[in-house]
């Protein structure tokens, strides 16, 4: 009997079509960026050398303007995050053992996309710092899980 398609497969997928869907949201932002990086502040529109990702996500671009791209980065982000989380959440299942490891690594790794969801508030740098701490905490344990496999 030939095994069917389950709708929890399909669930596996959403953290890539989240991926795909961010990158199609952050190029949308790209192109409604109005310009102006620290490089150029009259620069017109993004540049992929001179400004960072971030940028898309600020109220006011560099040069002072209103950024009309922001709504469409901070969806992608957004999306992003929730598709990374569930992730994180879901990468437990992969290994056949039930330790404690694994649920520290599920917990760091969706509390540190949670947190990445602040990057568009005025505390850029924290977050990216408590963000990435807690993050690297995951990936360690997700490390050591894989060398115990």
């Amino acid at each position: 009997m030939k095994p069917t398609f389950q709708n929890k497969n399909i669930s596996t997928l959403l953290p890539l079509v989240g991926m795909g869907i961010f990158i199609l949201l952050y190029a949308i932002a790209a192109i409604n960026y109005p310009g102006g990086s620290w490089a150029d502040p009259g620069q017109i529109g993004f540049s992929f050398w001179n400004n960072y990702l971030c940028d898309l996500l600020d109220t006011y671009t560099v040069s002072g303007v209103l950024n009309p791209a922001r709504m469409y980065a901070r969806l992608a982000l957004l999306i992003l995050c929730i598709s990374l989380m569930l992730l994180w959440y879901r990468l437990p299942r992969l290994f056949n053992n039930k330790s404690r490891n694994l649920k520290i690594m599920q917990w760091a790794g969706v509390i540190s996309f949670g947190v990445t969801l602040l990057l568009g508030s005025e505390s850029h740098d924290i977050i990216t710092r408590i963000a990435g701490f807690i993050g690297v905490i995951a990936l360690i344990l997700l490390f050591i899980n894989f060398y115990g496999e």
